[in-house]
């Protein structure tokens, strides 16, 4: 079951970019073959965000869900600090944080007031206490030897390693208390059973959306109706993935 696998992604050591396998619930949303009309929720990698797309009753892939309940189950307690700042669909004007994956800190976007996705954040230190804490040690590129503690998030404690003295990321700490005082008790968890993420637009005056981005409805191929193509036979109430 792909949604039991932690993450979205692998993170392999070495390679030259931090992406290299994407999981099932990083595809695009696929219809299928058939001429059905099935409102049905995929995972919007991009976005890091689930949505309604058109589904037309057999094939596919697994990024399929019938409710956006289940579509949630995909988000582990592992946060997804690669998912670009999104401002939303609002015109408002708030200054919030994001986790920036490629320089490791956490920066100021603008946020319009409502929508946009949960690398969101109202402070720098709660975006540092959500992403900071989840980071893999590193030594940094210079050679000089300095026990530093980091935050094994696997295994919810602080642990020795050799910092090079330069460079590296935020998940380093001079001590263990300043470690367990910044990660162990602050971290925050999400897990199905819990609720979904936070809406970031909790607390802000409603905001007129811009009208040029708004949803507008697809038009159904065939009502409620199964019309397969190139002899595909499927149950369209059964669905692909389930969690």
């Amino acid at each position: 079951n792909p949604c039991a696998i932690l993450g979205t992604f692998i993170l392999e050591v070495g390679s030259s970019g931090p992406y290299k396998k994407v999981r099932v619930c990083a595809q695009a949303p696929d219809s299928g073959l058939c001429f059905g009309y099935f409102e049905r929720y995929f995972y919007n990698f991009r976005k890091g965000r689930c949505e309604i797309f058109i589904y037309g009753g057999c094939l596919g892939n697994q990024n399929n869900f019938l409710t956006e309940k289940e579509c949630l189950c995909i988000l582990t307690k592992l946060p997804q600090p690669h998912i670009p700042p999104d401002s939303g669909l609002c015109f408002g004007y708030f200054e919030r944080y994001f986790y920036n994956f490629r320089k490791g800190r956490c920066e100021i976007f603008i946020y319009g007031g409502c929508l946009g996705n949960q690398n969101n954040f109202l402070t720098e230190k709660e975006c540092l206490q959500r992403y900071v804490c989840t980071l893999d040690p590193d030594p940094g590129p210079c050679e000089c030897y300095s026990e530093r503690y980091f935050y094994n998030f696997k295994k919810r404690r602080c642990e020795i390693f050799i910092y090079g003295c330069c460079n590296g990321n935020q998940n380093n700490f001079e001590t263990e208390q300043e470690c367990l005082r910044r990660c162990r008790f602050h971290y925050y968890e999400w897990s199905p059973e819990s609720s979904s993420f936070p809406d970031p637009s909790l607390s802000i005056p409603p905001v007129m959306p811009r009208a040029s981005r708004l949803y507008s409805p697809v038009t159904p191929r065939a009502a409620e109706t199964i019309l397969p193509r190139r002899g595909f036979l499927s149950d369209a109430t059964a669905s692909p993935t389930t969690c």
